[in-house]
């Protein structure tokens, strides 16, 4: 058993292990593992993706709520939640969804490089 902090790694993230999957489909058992294996490569291939997503919305959440319609619905007397999810978000999102709609190709990208890299079909 390893030792140390970072110990509770090698159950999260798995590198190794994975069986042949003629030989689980011959059994017709599933272990915990077979739901485990599959988190490394889709981390690797969602995590760059989310993060710039994330800081597009921030930054065309920020844009908007500079915007003169916002003044004006704050003005009106709206409440702060609503002008923001109303208003600002609504605006912020059209580059968002324009630039995911851009970026999935990489990530299908990606999940091939992840799938061959990490030697299971249909990882990521």
């Amino acid at each position: 058993m390893t030792s140390g902090t970072r110990a509770w790694s090698r159950y999260v993230f798995p590198c190794a292990g994975v069986e042949i999957a003629s030989r689980k489909r011959d059994s017709g058992a599933f272990r915990r593992g077979d739901f485990v294996h599959p988190v490394l490569p889709a981390l690797a291939v969602g995590t760059g993706m989310t993060v710039t997503t994330a800081h597009l919305l921030r930054s065309a959440t920020i844009e908007a709520i500079a915007a003169l319609h916002i003044a004006l619905a704050r003005g009106r007397g709206i409440g702060e939640g609503r002008v923001i999810r109303r208003h600002a978000l609504r605006n912020a999102l059209l580059s968002v969804v324009t630039i995911f709609a851009l970026e999935s190709t990489f990530v299908l990208e990606g999940a091939a490089a992840a799938d061959r890299v990490s030697g299971w079909r249909g990882a990521a």
